[in-house]
């Protein structure tokens, strides 16, 4: 016989159990369906976490792969100063096989014993400091006996404590050799611009940062007036348009311009630039050439030419002026009444077409 449990809500039978009503067969099936919720939910967290593992594993290894071919030493250091790992450039620089090395003192393994008086590399990863060290060929712990550079950093966690060091030795040589290059070539150009009758001077961007001594008499500044300056003050007010359109778009073929001189007059000037290395940096080198002979000569050619034809004009004779090939260039009035042809029609024509010469007995 059943009874009711009014403090459970339920039905209770008279044996003790209880009978369950709609609402706990409902629960019970909420119940099984958000357990079967959670279940997938950890089954999906619990692959994408080994998923991520995989990926970082893969990480891992392609950096690993990537560092044992680099060039430069790459080695990772313990606070208690002892080697946890190093690349194939670090194992051949201390001469060891990785399972001698790891977990060694790194003072022994890159000095062969400890040292009293400690090197400044060694100093700085004691201290937790980072710091870039350069080592010549002829220093005695240098077994490269090539210029190198150490660079030492400390791995810090996110609060900031110290965790590990990160060690880099970079060969120097090919550097110093670039550079030493680098130093030949701008010595050649400097002795080749102070050797050329132009103003050359290189400019980035507009700023002066080289000039040779022709480009200073020619403008009436000093080199040192010069370096650091915009190009402007180069130019008179009148052409400095174009040369803002030619830094904007760059090209090599000649200018012509109106430049200015320290003391404010102006002369005619040609500029050609093109692109160059110059500072490890791509800038333009800029040719100046004054114009000013030039366009004297041009003009007393021009004078000279215009007291030519009004002598030809006016002299008695007929004269016929004709070029190499023997194509007739001028002919004067008298000429043109001679032979009938106007200087128009005679222009371009061969001599012997115009000016048909004839023996005076066989006609």
């Amino acid at each position: 016989m059943a009874h009711l449990d009014w403090a459970s809500g339920g039905l209770t039978s008279a044996i003790g159990f209880s009978i369950p009503t709609q609402a706990d067969i409902l629960w019970g099936a909420l119940i099984s369906v958000v357990l079967v919720a959670i279940a997938g939910y950890i089954r999906h967290l619990f692959n994408r976490l080994r998923s991520s593992e995989l990926t970082v594993e893969n990480l891992k290894a392609g950096w690993n792969e990537a560092l044992d071919f680099a060039e430069d030493a790459f080695f990772l250091v313990d606070l208690d100063d002892k080697l946890v790992r190093g690349n194939r450039a670090f194992y051949r620089f201390i001469d060891r096989e990785p399972a001698n090395a790891i977990g060694q003192d790194m003072m022994v393994l890159i000095h062969g014993k400890y040292e009293k008086d400690i090197c400044p590399v060694c100093l700085a990863r004691q201290e937790r400091r980072d710091a870039l060290i350069v080592k010549e060929a002829d220093d005695p712990v240098n077994r490269l006996h090539r210029p190198i550079e150490i660079i030492v950093r400390i791995i810090r966690n996110q609060n900031g404590l110290p965790v590990g060091v990160l060690q880099v030795i970079r060969d120097l040589t090919r550097d110093r050799q670039a550079q030493d290059a680098m130093r030949e070539s701008e010595e050649r150009f400097r002795r080749l611009s102070e050797a050329a009758f132009e103003g050359i001077f290189i400019h980035d961007r507009g700023t002066i940062v080289d000039a040779n001594q022709t480009i200073a008499s020619m403008s009436g500044w000093s080199i040192e007036e010069l370096l650091g300056g915009s190009l402007l003050k180069l130019v008179d007010v009148a052409s400095q348009g174009l040369i803002t359109a030619r830094l904007a778009n760059p090209s090599s073929e000649p200018l012509e311009i109106m430049a200015r001189r320290k003391d404010g007059s102006t002369f005619a000037a040609e500029v050609r630039g093109r692109a160059v290395m110059f500072d490890d940096r791509a800038m333009r080198v800029v040719a100046v050439r004054d114009m000013t002979e030039l366009r004297r000569a041009q003009q007393e050619l021009s004078e000279e030419k215009e007291r030519l034809q009004v002598t030809l004009e006016s002299i008695g004779e007929a004269v016929i002026t004709a070029d190499v090939d023997g194509r007739i260039r001028y002919i004067n009035p008298v000429a043109e009444k001679l032979t009938g042809w106007s200087t128009e029609e005679a222009f371009g024509q061969t001599v012997d077409a115009v000016f048909r010469i004839a023996d005076e007995v066989t006609g």
